[in-house]
C-alpha cells in the first residue's frame, strides 16, 4: 500500500503514460475489454449473436475479461462453458471470482478428478511442488488436491542438482538416450526439455545438439510440437497445452524456496511437469 505522498508523487507518471496511450491510439487490454463491454451493455436490445461461447483456460481470464464474456451473450440456459485449472494459473493477476463477473456457477459446477494425461508418479511430484501455495476453486474459494488420481502408472520422476547449464545439459542427454533405450525399436517418442527462460532454453539446446542430437524449439510463432526423433525445447509459459511423452524441467534454485514467495514460479513447474505422459525429470539448477 501507498501512502497518500507517495500516491501524489507517482500520480504524475501514471498520468502521463495514460496521455501517450490516448495520442498513439493505443489501450491496455483490461481497458479494451471494459469498453467494449459497456457499448455491448448500453445496447440494451440488441440481438444475441451467439447462442452459446465455450471457454477454456478459464483461471488465466481476469475480472475484465470474464465480465466482456458475459457482456456477450444474454444470460439463459446453457449459454457459458467454462473448462480451468486453478493449479494452472501462472498469471496471478488474472486472479478473478466468477460470481462478482456476473457469472453464477453456485449448483452448476462440476470437478473432474481423473487425470488420463499424466501417470499417477508424475501427478504426486507435480502436486507435491505446491505445498503451501493457494489453490482456488476460480470462484473466490479453495480447491483442494485429495480427491485427485490418475488411470496410469509409471516410474517415479527423478530429482536431481546440477552445478550449472552444462551438467544439467549432461542429465538432460543421458535422461533422453535412456528413455529412447527402454521404448525400443519404432518410432521415438517425443520428448520435451522445459526451461524456466528463453535464454536458459538456447543454452541447453545448443549443449544437446553437440552432443548429436536433433533438436527443434517450440516458440509463439512456430509449433514443432508434433514433430518426431527430435528433441523439443520450451520455455515453461510456451509448453502450456502441449503433452508429451516424457519432459524434463530444468528450473533454477529460486523456484524452489518459501512457497509462500515463489507460488507463481512453483505453478509453473508443475504446468511444465504435467506435460509429461510417461516418464519426467527435474533438474534443480544450482
Amino acid at each position: 500500500m501507498l501512502s497518500r505522498a507517495k500516491r501524489d508523487a507517482v500520480w504524475p507518471v501514471f498520468e502521463e503514460y495514460r496521455g501517450q496511450l490516448s495520442s498513439r491510439k493505443l489501450k491496455e487490454v483490461d481497458d479494451a475489454y471494459r469498453e467494449v463491454a459497456d457499448l455491448l451493455l448500453a445496447d440494451g436490445e440488441r440481438a444475441a449473436d451467439y447462442s452459446a461461447i465455450v471457454i477454456d483456460e478459464t483461471q488465466d481470464f481476469g475480472p475484465q475479461a470474464l465480465r466482456l464474456l458475459r457482456a456477450v451473450i444474454p444470460s439463459g440456459p446453457n449459454d457459458l462453458f467454462f473448462v480451468g485449472d486453478g493449479h494452472q494459473r501462472i498469471y496471478s493477476r488474472n486472479r478473478a471470482a466468477m460470481s462478482k463477473c456476473g457469472i453464477d456457477i453456485r449448483g452448476r459446477s462440476r470437478k473432474l478428478y481423473l487425470n488420463y494425461r499424466t501417470t499417477d508418479e508424475i501427478r504426486r511430484q507435480a502436486v507435491a511442488l505446491l505445498e503451501g501455495c493457494e489453490v482456488d476453486d476460480l470462484d473466490d474459494g479453495h480447491d483442494e488436491t485429495k480427491r485427485y488420481k490418475s488411470l496410469s502408472h509409471g516410474p517415479v520422476p527423478s530429482l536431481v542438482t546440477a552445478d550449472g547449464i552444462e551438467a544439467a545439459a549432461v542429465q538432460v542427454i543421458g535422461f533422453v538416450k535412456s528413455f529412447r533405450e527402454d521404448k525400443g525399436d519404432g518410432e521415438a517418442p517425443s520428448v520435451c526439455v522445459i526451461a524456466s527462460s528463453e535464454k536458459n532454453r538456447e543454452a541447453l539446446a545448443k549443449q544437446v545438439q553437440g552432443a548429436g542430437l536433433s533438436c527443434v524449439t517450440i516458440t509463439a510463432q512456430a509449433n514443432h510440437s508434433d514433430s518426431r526423433d527430435v528433441v523439443h525445447f520450451a520455455t515453461m509459459h510456451r509448453s502450456k497445452g502441449l503433452e508429451f511423452d516424457a519432459v524434463v524441467v530444468v528450473a533454477p534454485d529460486s523456484y524452489f524456496q518459501d512457497p509462500g514467495e515463489t507460488a507463481s514460479q512453483r505453478k509453473l513447474m508443475y504446468v511444465a511437469l504435467t506435460r509429461a505422459k510417461r516418464a519426467a525429470m527435474l533438474i534443480r539448477l544450482a
